[in-house]
């Protein structure tokens, strides 16, 4: 019986080292998270990995206003764009859009903008967005601020981090 088991884990090593291991990640259904069937056995495979050495971590955020202009009264929609730009898994992103300068009045209510959370992960070449909505209250022009905090899932494990958006201004026209 002990012969056997160690016949069938010898044969199964042998069959991932000649299918070069390079399995999709989503297919790795005995893999602990994060982790592809490369990660865990890279020794039994002489085959390179298709997905070369992770160079780029960091991803995209950009903030898109349905329009650069609005009267007192009128609702807008911001979005709030993150584009995974890495070779990671992207998770549970918290998108946050504020009014700058942030001691200043908003133009906008509400004047304090509440994050938006997705229980979601965002692979490489993919994007996730969360939607604000915003009413013009005065006349003049209103900079956004964005960012989205998200967890990094590596080989190595899981991290913390954040991107930042380049800032948009809001001309709000009234009376």
């Amino acid at each position: 019986m002990k012969t056997t088991i160690i016949l069938i884990v010898i044969t199964s090593l042998a069959l991932v080292s000649l299918a070069g291991c390079d399995a999709q990640a989503g297919n790795a259904n005995t893999a602990q998270p994060g982790m592809t069937p490369r990660a865990f056995i890279p020794a039994f495979s002489s085959k390179p990995s298709s997905n070369p050495q992770c160079t780029n971590q960091s991803p995209g955020v950009t903030i898109a206003p349905a329009r650069l202009s609005v009267q007192i009264g009128e609702t807008i929609t911001v979005t709030v764009i993150l584009t995974n730009e890495g070779c990671d898994k992207v998770g549970l992103p918290q998108y946050r859009l504020w009014a700058e300068p942030r001691e200043a009045g908003s133009l906008f209510e509400p004047a304090q903008i509440e994050p938006v959370v997705h229980s979601l992960t965002v692979t490489q070449h993919q994007t996730d967005s969360a939607d604000f909505m915003l009413r013009a209250v005065s006349a003049g022009q209103q900079a956004f601020g964005a960012s989205v905090s998200y967890e990094l899932h590596t080989a190595q494990g899981a991290s913390w981090g954040m991107a930042s958006a380049q800032p948009i201004t809001i001309t709000v026209e009234g009376p």
